[in-house]
Formats: structure tokens, C-alpha cells, sequence
């Protein structure tokens, strides 16, 4: 993001995905970023789908209940093609039929939700070559169902980040 920082209410109750995780994940990634569409689901700060933007995603869109940190964040990317979603994301995934993303990115409160019902919530807005990405605490074991598989794990620390695609 060209050395400009995402900011966040130090009272509030986020845990930003770390620097080191983020980047992790974008080299990860490496090229997919460019023209994708992105959905960057309990994005507290938005910090992914910003990231996304500055490395050449077509749109980004942003799931949370409480936007207020994204809200301040979203100047980074005044003029860029982007959606702001309010509310619970497990209600609001199952509303968004329209539109279908490439890359999905999902950072819930560590154990709140299960890896089963992200991965149920997840299928319909993930494009067949689409990449969802869930970062959880490390203690979340991996989980595949009949629609993705996981192609690759990293631990970092306490959060673990797992990579999965659709089966076809």
C-alpha cells in the first residue's frame, strides 16, 4: 500500500490480520490478485481488500458489523471500485446471488465460527477458479466438505490461514 498505514480505534474489539500474515498471504496469491474480484468478509479495519485494490483487484467488498474502522480506511482507495456490506456475514453471504467473487478472504472472531458452516456460507459466492482463504486460531483443525479442498495451511503464531479451492 505504498507505505500508508490502516488505522483502527485502539478501544475497539478487532484483531487486525498481522502485517506479516497479510503479506504472507498476497505472495502467496501472487498474481491472482490482478483483476479479481475480492469479497473480504469481517473486515474489521479492511486492511485485505485495500491491500487487494493496491495490487491491482478489479473490486473489493466488505463484510462487518461494525464499520467504523473501514469507514476511516476507505480513503485509501477513494475512486477505486468498492462495496461497503453492514451486518452479520453469515446473513448477508446468502444475499449477494448477484455477484460472485475470485477471491474470498474471511477473518471471523477467532472460534466463534465453525469451519463447516464458513465453508457452507462460502460456496455460492466463489467463482469455480476462486481461491477462499479463512484465517482462525491455530487450534481450528482443517476441515474439507464435499465443495472445497484445502490446498495449503500456514501457522503463523497463534492464527492459522488456510487456502482452499472449489472441488470440480
Amino acid at each position: 500500500m505504498k507505505g500508508r498505514q490502516i488505522s483502527f480505534l485502539k478501544n475497539s474489539n478487532i484483531r487486525p490480520t498481522t502485517d506479516k500474515n497479510r503479506s504472507a498471504i498476497f505472495s502467496i496469491l501472487s498474481d491472482k490478485v490482478v483483476d479479481a474480484d475480492v469479497l473480504d468478509v469481517c473486515c474489521g479495519t479492511g486492511a485485505f481488500g485495500i491491500e487487494a485494490i493496491s495490487r491491482g483487484a478489479k473490486s473489493a467488498t466488505f463484510i462487518d458489523r461494525d464499520t467504523s474502522n473501514l469507514l476511516k480506511n476507505l480513503q485509501l482507495i477513494d475512486g477505486y471500485n468498492y462495496t461497503v456490506i453492514k451486518g452479520d456475514f453469515l446473513k448477508k453471504m446468502v444475499t449477494l446471488t448477484e455477484k460472485s467473487f475470485d477471491i474470498i478472504f474471511i477473518d471471523p472472531p477467532y472460534l466463534k465460527y465453525s469451519l463447516k458452516d464458513i465453508l457452507e456460507i462460502s460456496s455460492n459466492s466463489l467463482r469455480d477458479d476462486g481461491i477462499l482463504i479463512v484465517e482462525d486460531s491455530s487450534k481450528v483443525l482443517p476441515y474439507e466438505n464435499e465443495t472445497f479442498k484445502i490446498i495449503d495451511q500456514r501457522i503463523y503464531g497463534d492464527s492459522t490461514v488456510i487456502f482452499f479451492n472449489k472441488k470440480l
